[in-house]
């Protein structure tokens, strides 16, 4: 606390106190008050008054009372709310210092026996004063001494009204916190395994303590309950969970599927984020979550436990890609994590007390682990297209998400009337073509996010069902701009000429079979099946375009490590057998003599396969052609394996 407080007064000294800072030093009075001595309590009170009238969240009054007459009139004696104290209107604590206010200040008048009396009450005199001025014949009305100071203490008066708005706002933190009447004493001591997940070493960790936990529970929801509990050993105020479906209790309690383990790991890796966010050197408002774990207690059975959070739950964004609020540094954090992780991850859902947050949500790249409320890449670009980058975003060079926004549905449904056709150069070559040829590497991450947000726009995902034809195309091309193999093929489909099965309803799209071809290569280049049987048949023949036959026996020797696409956009009817690929690639060698024995035992392997398959005419036809190659073998060789050279030798 001590720490906390020197890092806020060097902050105000800098000039650099906000509401949030401030509303920090309350709650650490707030908790002084509870569990401190006066003596600290006092010592920042002190702090707090000089902190708060420096930086004009509490202003003095100095400006010269007006004169007043020497024989006061009734109106003389009227109550005034307040002397020379005003309450900045910006501060999270007016209400309460108002009212300790009005509680409190009152106008003070000096009777001819030099006796100061209030008026804010009706007038206290003293005996002296009823006797010989009757209680209202007042010499002179003065609030100010011959120097300019206030005769009541400023700086009295002052610490008085940050005491008593203190004390409401004491009151008001007892009747809030379940912890007042909590007495760790009631309730009997327990030892359990303390098990933690360590983010760096990606592990967890088991540690023996002992904690006080009440009988009975003090919430309930739906899904969970929730208990009262003090770590002994630091004295934490923490909150522990339990669900009521008993389908959530493993049977294992090292099994790191479960709820308990996915919630205490999901905060944990928040919490090693927000402490990387908060390291960054351009950093000026940090970020972290309150310390998560779970307890084993000695009958096996598991319960979440977090530190109580005290104060009012804000939430900044969810799962689902809303913003709230005004407040830029959570929605900078998301968007940090996302790059800080690569895009493998990113963690929404940012709610808590100030900055210090609970129970977040993380989606991965892959859908896969964190509950069910990881929405994977999806989840990511439903939060990009409502983000906008602030000046935090800037200082750490977070780079935004190019986006396409169109008002309401889209009535363009012609390729003509989209104005968003990026040119070849730009959609190979990421924008970045050189005069060289240099390839340049681009985040195919980012092409993930783009082709997921084409989707959604052609499902009016944004617009209540409405398909945003030129926004889904636009997004599609920056998909396979950033190398999304997806998008590769599904963009190389529309330029194809074939039937495709996106954005089926645009027409006038033109024919390219140019560069449908240079986008089937990009995708085969990343080991994608359906490219690689596509390239196999359209440039085998040379009805579609020219025959290449050294990319096609490239692909036809590549294609047993090649990968299927999670969605292939009809590029699977170009598919391969293993019997069409051993005799497409035999007939691709026989014409070459160096490889006649490959293309021979390639027509032997087709013709076992095809015998397999019960296709006994096509089986005999491989046999025969496979004998043939082997006869062109055997004259060039010899049928000991030596050539026309080595007989002549």
């Amino acid at each position: 606390s001590y720490s906390f407080c020197t890092l806020l007064v060097s902050q105000l000294e800098q000039k650099t106190m906000e509401t949030e800072i401030l509303d920090g030093i309350l709650q650490e009075l707030k908790h002084a008050m509870l569990e401190g001595p006066k003596e600290t309590l006092l010592e920042r009170v002190r702090q707090l008054k000089r902190m708060l009238v420096r930086e004009g969240v509490l202003q003095a009054d100095t400006s010269a009372p007006p004169s007043r007459p020497s024989t006061p009139s009734p109106a003389h004696f009227r109550k005034r709310s307040s002397v020379g104290f005003h309450v900045h209107r910006n501060s999270p604590f007016k209400d309460e210092v108002t009212l300790a206010t009005r509680q409190f200040v009152h106008f003070q008048r000096l009777c001819k026996h030099g006796h100061w009396h209030g008026t804010a009450h009706p007038p206290h005199l003293c005996n002296q004063c009823v006797a010989n001025c009757g209680g209202g014949a007042w010499t002179r009305a003065k609030v100010r001494d011959s120097a300019g100071g206030l005769i009541y203490s400023e700086k009295k008066r002052i610490s008085s009204l940050l005491k008593q708005a203190m004390h409401i706002a004491l009151h008001k933190y007892r009747k809030s916190n379940p912890y007042v009447n909590f007495k760790p004493a009631g309730h009997g001591k327990m030892e359990v395994q303390k098990i933690t997940y360590d983010v760096p070493e990606n592990r967890w960790k088991s540690t023996p303590i002992e904690i006080t936990l009440e009988s009975s529970s003090f919430a309930k929801g739906a899904m969970r309950e929730c208990w009262r509990m003090i770590e002994l050993g630091t004295q934490a105020r923490c909150v522990a969970k339990k669900y009521l479906d008993p389908k959530h209790e493993p049977e294992d309690p090292e099994d790191d599927s479960s709820v308990y383990h996915v919630d205490t790991k999901m905060q944990a890796v928040a919490k090693y984020y927000a402490e990387e966010f908060s390291k960054h050197p351009e950093c000026w408002d940090t970020v972290d979550f309150i310390e998560a774990y779970m307890v084993q207690k000695p009958d096996g059975t598991l319960m979440s436990i977090e530190h109580y959070l005290d104060g009012k739950y804000v939430k900044h964004n969810n799962n689902s890609g809303y913003c709230f609020g005004s407040k830029t540094t959570p929605q900078a954090f998301t968007h940090y994590t996302w790059a800080k992780s690569e895009g493998e991850l990113m963690i929404v859902d940012i709610q808590g007390v100030g900055e210090l947050y609970t129970d977040p949500q993380i989606h991965t790249r892959d859908g896969v682990g964190y509950g069910e409320g990881n929405l994977g890449t999806a989840g990511m670009a439903l939060f990009f297209h409502s983000h906008v980058c602030n000046h935090i975003c800037q200082t750490f060079n977070l780079a935004p998400l190019e986006l396409h926004h169109e008002v309401g549905g889209s009535s363009k449904t012609s390729f003509e009337d989209f104005r968003t056709v990026l040119p070849t150069s730009r959609l190979l070559n990421g924008g970045l073509a050189s005069a060289e040829g240099v390839h340049h590497n681009v985040d195919s991450k980012t092409g993930e996010l783009h082709m997921v947000m084409a989707d959604l726009h052609s499902k009016g995902r944004f617009t209540e069902g409405i398909t945003q034809y030129e926004s889904a195309f636009h997004h599609l091309q920056m998909a396979a701009m950033y190398e999304d193999v997806p998008a590769l093929l599904c963009l190389a489909r529309m330029y194809s000429g074939f039937d495709r099965d996106f954005l089926e309803d645009v027409s006038d799209v033109p024919d390219n079979h140019d560069l449908t071809i240079i986008l089937l290569q990009k995708a085969y280049s990343f080991g994608n099946r359906e490219a690689c049987c596509a390239l196999i048949q359209l440039c085998s023949d040379g009805a579609y375009t020219p025959v290449n036959r050294a990319l096609v026996v490239d692909c036809l020797r590549a294609y047993p490590q090649t990968t299927p696409a999670k969605k292939d956009y009809l590029w699977s009817n170009f598919s391969l057998t293993p019997l069409t690929h051993a005799a497409a690639l035999a007939r691709m060698l026989e014409d070459d003599p160096e490889t006649y024995q490959e293309s021979a035992d390639l027509y032997n392997e087709a013709a076992e396969l095809a015998m397999a398959s019960g296709k006994g005419n096509l089986a005999t036809k491989y046999f025969m052609k496979a004998e043939e190659i082997q006869a062109l073998v055997d004259d060039d060789f010899g049928e000991d394996g030596e050539g026309e050279e080595g007989k002549a030798f």
